[in-house]
C-alpha cells in the first residue's frame, strides 16, 4: 500500500510539472508572439498553440498507459457541445483540404483554434490545478506588451510592424488591455503585501494609459463596470473597497485629464483628440461621486480592523450603480443612430458624447457570435449561443464569496463572455481567457473560513 502510495505521489508531481510548464508558456511567452507571419495555411499563433497543446496531449496519453493520468469522461452537456464542436471543425479541415486549389489560399486558423480550445477544454477539466502565480506571469508579460504599445504611441509609430497582430486593431488591444488591467486590479485588491502591491498598481496603471490612448469606448464602459462589480461579486470589507476606490479614482483622473495630454501636447503621435467637455462631465462624476464616499467612510471608527469589517449597506449601493450601468448601455445601445438627432443643449450633449461613440464601435465590431454564423455556420453559431448558456449556468453554481480565487477567475470570464457578444477576441488573447474561463468552471477551491465584524453606521451617525 505505501508503494502505491509512493507511485501516485510521483506521477501527479509528473502531470502538475507538463501543466505547469505548458500553461507557463500559454501566459507568459505566446502574448509576445505578436509578429503577424503566415505559414501557408496557417498564422504562426495558430500554429505554435497547435504545437503547444497538442505536445501537452499527446504526453498525457503516453501517461495513460503507466496509469499517470487520466482522462475524465463525458458526464455532462457541456462535455458534449465541445466534442461535437471539435468533430465538427475536424470534418470542415478535412472539406478544405478537398477544395479546389485554383479558388485561392486555404486556411485553417478558426478550426484549428476551436479544436484547440476543445483540447484545452479536456485536459483542465480532467484535473489540471490552478495555480495563482499564474495570473502574476502574465501580467509579467502585459507589462512588456504595455511598454511596446505606449513606445508606439509615444514614440514609433512604424513600430506598430513588430506587434501587427494587435498593434492596428483597436478591439485586439482592447481585449488584451481588459484582461491585464482588470487581473491587476483584482490581485491588487486583494493583496496585503506592499512591494506585490505597488507591482500590481504599476501594471494598472500602464493598462489604463494604454486603454485610454486606444480609445476604444466599449472597453473603457466595461473597464469601469469591473471596478464597481468587485464590491459586489467579492465580500465587500472595508480594505478590499478602499484598494478599490484607490485605482477607480486613478482610473477616472487619468480618463478626465487625457484631453489635455492629447489636445496640448505632442506627446502622443496617434492623432487622437478628445473632447474637454467630456473631460469636465467626468470630473463633475469623479467629485460627487468621492463626496459620497467619504461623507459613508467617515462614519467608520478609528481603530477598526478593515479587513474584517464588512460594508454590506455599500455592497447595495454598488449594485445600484451596476445596474444603472448596464441598464443605460441597454439604452444607448437600443437607441441606435437617433442619438445623433438631440439637440446640443448642456445635458444632452454629455448623453450624446456617451452614446454616439458606442454606437459607431459596434458598428464596426463584429460579434464573435456573429462571425460564427458567418463563417462556421449555423451549427457552429448554435454550438456557440448552447455553450455560452451551459457555462453560465456553470458559473453561477461555482460562485461563493468563500471563494475569492474563483471570483477571479469569473470576473475574468464574465469580461470575457461579455466581449464575445460585442467582438472577436484577439488570437493571441482567445486561448488565454478560454483557459481562465475553463478553470473558473472546474477549480475546486477551498472555502474560506472568515470573522467579520459588524458596525451600524446608521445608528453611529445619529448619536
Amino acid at each position: 500500500m505505501g508503494c502505491n502510495m509512493n507511485i501516485k505521489f510521483k506521477s501527479l508531481k509528473r502531470t502538475d510539472q507538463i501543466s505547469e510548464v505548458a500553461l507557463g508558456v500559454l501566459f507568459t511567452i505566446y502574448p509576445l508572439i505578436l509578429v503577424q507571419f503566415d505559414t501557408g495555411s496557417l498564422q504562426l499563433q495558430s500554429f505554435i498553440i497547435f504545437i503547444l497543446f497538442m505536445a501537452w496531449m499527446l504526453v498525457n496519453c503516453l501517461l495513460i498507459r503507466k496509469k499517470e493520468w487520466h482522462m475524465r469522461m463525458p458526464d455532462q452537456p457541456l462535455d458534449l457541445v465541445v466534442i461535437i464542436a471539435a468533430g465538427y471543425e475536424f470534418l470542415r479541415i478535412i472539406g478544405k483540404m478537398f477544395t479546389d486549389p485554383d479558388l485561392g489560399a486555404i486556411y485553417f486558423d478558426s478550426e484549428v483554434i476551436i479544436i484547440v480550445l476543445a483540447v484545452i477544454y479536456l485536459l483542465i477539466s480532467s484535473g489540471v490545478k490552478f495555480k495563482a502565480y499564474y495570473l502574476d506571469m502574465m501580467l509579467y508579460a502585459g507589462l512588456l506588451v504595455f511598454a511596446a504599445l505606449l513606445y508606439k504611441y509615444t514614440g514609433d509609430m512604424e513600430f506598430g510592424k513588430l506587434i501587427a497582430v494587435i498593434g492596428n486593431d483597436t478591439f485586439a488591444i482592447a481585449s488584451y488591455t481588459l484582461l491585464i488591467c482588470s487581473s491587476s486590479v483584482l490581485l491588487y485588491c486583494r493583496c496585503r503585501d506592499k512591494m506585490r502591491s505597488v507591482f500590481y498598481a504599476g501594471v494598472s496603471i500602464a493598462g489604463f494609459m494604454v486603454l485610454f490612448i486606444n480609445h476604444n469606448v466599449l472597453s473603457i464602459w466595461m473597464m469601469t463596470a469591473v471596478f464597481i462589480a468587485i464590491p459586489v461579486l467579492f465580500r465587500p470589507t472595508a480594505e478590499l473597497v478602499k484598494r478599490d476606490m484607490q485605482l477607480l479614482f486613478v482610473y477616472l483622473f487619468m480618463l478626465a485629464n487625457m484631453s489635455l495630454l492629447t489636445n496640448y501636447t505632442t506627446i502622443i503621435q496617434t492623432g487622437l483628440q478628445l473632447d474637454l467637455e467630456t473631460s469636465i462631465y467626468i470630473d463633475l462624476i469623479l467629485a460627487t461621486g468621492g463626496i459620497c464616499f467619504f461623507q459613508y467612510w467617515e462614519r467608520i471608527p478609528q481603530g477598526i480592523v478593515l479587513d474584517k469589517l464588512v460594508l454590506r449597506r455599500m455592497r447595495k449601493g454598488y449594485i445600484f450603480l451596476l445596474k444603472v450601468l448596464g441598464i443605460g448601455f441597454v439604452g444607448i445601445v437600443l437607441g441606435g443612430d437617433k442619438w445623433t438627432q438631440l439637440s446640443d443643449n448642456m445635458g444632452t450633449k454629455m448623453i450624446k458624447s456617451l452614446a454616439i461613440p458606442v454606437v459607431e464601435e459596434l458598428k464596426t465590431g463584429s460579434s464573435m457570435i456573429y462571425q460564427g454564423f458567418e463563417k462556421q455556420g449555423i451549427l457552429a453559431g448554435g454550438l456557440l449561443i448552447l455553450f455560452i448558456s451551459l457555462v453560465i449556468a456553470k458559473l453561477r453554481k461555482n460562485y461563493s464569496f468563500n471563494k475569492p480565487i474563483t471570483g477571479i477567475l469569473i470576473l475574468i470570464a464574465d469580461l470575457f463572455l461579455v466581449q464575445i457578444f460585442l467582438w472577436k477576441p484577439c488570437i493571441n488573447t482567445l486561448p488565454i481567457y478560454f483557459t481562465l474561463l475553463v478553470f473558473s468552471v472546474f477549480y475546486k477551491e477551498e472555502r474560506q473560513k472568515v470573522s467579520s465584524q459588524k458596525i451600524n453606521l446608521i445608528k453611529k451617525e445619529e448619536e
